[in-house]
């Protein structure tokens, strides 16, 4: 499992990842010169979706796990238990990212699993 991040920290990796964006654009830019807008836009909007996914990792899997709230079961109210990490990979509308997920249970043998974050 990776170090989890401060909010300060996930936002100089989000910055950090937005700037190489804009740098890659810049460097496309003037290897295609003579690109229409529309070329451009469809060339940004690859970037975009891949920047996307980045941030949504950062903001979601770099959060500290002191974050993460108490869950409850659905079906009797009562403190599920952790169960362990796994991953899920979330094709997004907008982006694509890997997430990090908690695993619990219902103590009292309840259905279902619950997940942070859900998705």
């Amino acid at each position: 499992m990776r170090k989890k991040l401060t909010r300060e920290e996930r936002k100089i990796a989000y910055l950090k990842e937005a700037e190489q964006l804009y740098d890659n654009m810049e460097t496309w830019y003037d290897q295609n010169p003579d690109a229409t807008f529309e070329e451009i836009e469809t060339e940004l909007r690859l970037h975009r979706r891949q920047l996307m996914g980045k941030s949504l990792n950062i903001l979601i899997n770099d959060r500290e796990d002191d974050q993460q709230p108490q869950i409850s079961c659905p079906d009797c109210g009562t403190a599920m238990r952790f169960k362990g990490r796994g991953t899920k990979t979330v094709i997004g509308i907008e982006g694509d990212t890997t997430l990090d997920r908690t695993y619990y249970s219902c103590p009292n043998k309840c259905e279902g699993t619950a997940f942070f974050p859900s998705g």
